[in-house]
């Protein structure tokens, strides 16, 4: 689950870092969920992405997306929902933010 959270959280990562650049102040993101089978896109401003990202253990996922397992809802907005990674979950979340 963490990698696929992560390999997700890298892709918007390169979305945010370009699309400034590239004169767009709005895009899609990808689902950061749990699911490996989730393709799901998000539509959000580059700005509440970076509000997220701002927090490492902060993700965004499709409503419904949410794992409670090792998770929990911070945020609900229009189309998206901001989890928080809890436990083990969140430790590697923090470790892959700081890598």
């Amino acid at each position: 689950m963490a990698q696929n959270e992560a390999l997700a959280r890298r892709i918007n990562d390169r979305i945010e870092y370009q699309r400034p650049r590239n004169g767009e102040s709005s895009d899609s993101f990808i689902c950061e969920c749990v699911r490996a089978d989730c393709g799901g896109v998000l539509d959000l401003s580059i700005g509440e992405y970076s509000h997220v990202r701002g927090h490492p253990r902060w993700f965004v996922v499709l409503p419904g997306h949410v794992e409670a397992r090792v998770e929990s809802t911070v945020e609900v907005h229009p189309g998206y929902v901001v989890v928080e990674k809890r436990g083990e979950a969140g430790r590697t979340a923090e470790a892959d933010a700081g890598a």
